[in-house]
């Protein structure tokens, strides 16, 4: 039996979720770029000379340091807002999905499996684990660097010119827009892999308890599909396999859990593919009262608390 009515939903919500923390991203990185506009506005104010400022005169009484102390203190209060958002969204993301199909899972094979809600210490042990040979914090704090570092070439390089403060602040811009659009690109991976890896935790949960479940891979059959030598999700499209077994990643050869799980950055950054699941025999006692349960109800009467 089919679980992709539950699987729909629950994409969607989670897509909201996502929506919602992007625009708060968003936000950020414009208080951000206000702030540092502000520093260098002022410095403008005070110092240039035709519409413009030197590294010869921000050189003079520790000027150019003081700039870049306050542009790191910008970007610093920045990612450590988007890591918290970002934190929060997956654990919330991984604790729903999981739970989320395990209720769909017992009101459809009408079997009582003692779920348990996942302990926080390890959705934070899953959520940390590498993606591309990089963990998340790594990853979060390499992109950081990189931003600091390109926004002091850049206001070096505009100063050693001479540029005007318009050219200046659109420089900011481009490397917050750059920084920006990372960051998102992390955000959509993490947030893509955490929920399929909660399904599929569910699932095998359910697998081992004697409900038979299969999985498949799904693309989004759209143009963005990735088709490259080192990944072909449009050959994939369709594989179905036990839960307790793992794809085949094509066309390379070698194995994966789900979409976003594989282990293979190709395979896995900016995947958008999705795993569906369905039921393929229940070999546990029926209980028939679990089809009328709504989910808040099963949270309350079935899920146990860590």
């Amino acid at each position: 039996m089919s679980l992709d009515k539950y699987e729909d939903e629950l994409r969607r919500t989670n897509e909201q979720q996502l929506e919602a923390v992007e625009a708060q991203i968003r936000r950020n990185f414009e208080v951000a770029l206000h702030g540092i506009i502000a520093e260098i506005g002022l410095l403008y104010a005070k110092l240039e000379t035709e519409g413009k400022l030197t590294y010869e005169e921000m050189a003079k009484y520790n000027r150019l340091r003081r700039l870049e102390k306050q542009i790191m203190a910008q970007v610093d209060r920045m990612s450590a807002k988007n890591q918290r958002a970002l934190r929060r969204l997956l654990r919330q993301a991984y604790s729903h999905s999981y739970e989320w199909m395990a209720w769909a899972i017992e009101r459809e094979s009408r079997a009582r499996l003692a779920y348990a809600a996942v302990p926080l210490e390890k959705i934070d042990r899953i959520i940390e684990e590498p993606v591309g040979g990089r963990t998340l914090k790594g990853r979060l704090s390499r992109l950081r660097r990189q931003t600091i570092d390109e926004l002091f070439r850049r206001i070096t390089a505009d100063l050693v010119e001479g540029s005007t403060l318009r050219k200046m602040t659109a420089n900011v811009r481009d490397v917050l827009n750059t920084s920006h659009a990372d960051t998102v690109r992390i955000v959509r991976t993490e947030a893509h892999r955490i929920q399929e890896a909660a399904t599929l935790a569910s699932a095998q949960h359910a697998h081992a308890q004697g409900v038979v479940m299969m999985k498949k891979w799904n693309s989004l059959h759209d143009e963005k599909v990735r088709h490259t030598a080192a990944a072909n999700h449009r050959l994939m499209d369709g594989q179905e396999v036990p839960v307790d077994e793992d794809f085949e990643l094509l066309p390379s050869g070698g194995r994966g859990k789900a979409p976003g799980n594989t282990g293979v950055a190709a395979h896995d950054i900016n995947c958008r593919c999705f795993t569906t699941y369905r039921i393929a025999d229940v070999r546990r006692k029926e209980h028939k009262e679990l089809a009328d349960l709504t989910f808040e109800e099963w949270k309350k009467t079935r899920l146990k608390q860590p």
